[in-house]
């Protein structure tokens, strides 16, 4: 080993050696006398700053709030409501990719459906028929409505809100709700000589479907 390497060795043992001693025979620690800080207190002082900052926005604010009448708010209520608020967004976005994975699914679902010529299938359209409550809401709603026009000396009404097509006399009202043309692709039409009818597209398409399979069916009858 020549003379240049072994300077170096006996240079960088004696700084090893000479952070040893510093730590052990100083106070503090090694890296104080040498003029570092551990991660640890630079962890420490760092939130020192932080919540002394906050301290002074807080004071800020409520100055502001103070001068316009307002209730003081604390760095807990602050908390609460930044905690509320992560709750929220939480709760949005799993409603989001809930929602996202359910329409996916009747996408998958419809299109096994047009593949056998079957017309499109509504959930909440389903539902709406299957759901207690959500038949007791609709009977109300017509109810209320045929009576508010009869009330008004009005023989008929005609709504849409509540996405259920029919006609049916309520009294002496004749009520009318032409549905949807999203979920169940229904649509009120009145024909040249006054009369009014219920359009149901999704029933024509399955009729359709219907004759189309029979026909098949006869046609491959026919052919064996």
């Amino acid at each position: 080993m020549d003379a240049f390497a072994l300077v170096l060795l006996g240079g960088l043992i004696a700084v090893v050696l000479w952070v040893w001693l510093l730590g052990r025979y100083y106070p503090g620690t090694g890296l104080e006398q040498v003029g570092l800080r551990s991660a640890r207190e630079i962890t420490e002082t760092r939130e020192e700053l932080e919540a002394e900052d906050l301290d002074q926005m807080i004071a800020a604010r409520n100055a502001r709030r103070r001068a316009r009448g307002e209730p003081e708010v604390t760095a807990a209520e602050y908390e609460l409501r930044v905690a509320g608020d992560i709750h929220e967004h939480n709760r949005r976005r799993e409603q989001q990719l809930a929602d996202s994975e359910l329409d996916q699914l009747l996408e998958a679902t419809n299109a096994q459906r047009r593949k056998r010529g079957l017309p499109y299938w509504s959930l909440s359209s389903h539902l709406k028929k299957k759901v207690k409550n959500a038949v007791q809401f609709i009977s109300s709603f017509e109810e209320a409505v045929a009576h508010a026009a009869s009330e008004r000396g009005a023989n008929g009404i005609v709504c849409g809100h509540i996405h259920s097509a029919e006609i049916r006399q309520i009294g002496n009202v004749t009520y009318y709700n032409d549905g949807d043309w999203v979920e169940s692709c229904t649509a009120l039409v009145e024909h040249a000589d006054g009369r009014m009818e219920i359009i149901d597209w999704a029933e024509r398409k399955r009729e359709e479907a219907i004759q189309k399979s029979a026909r098949r069916d006869v046609r491959e009858a026919a052919a064996e």
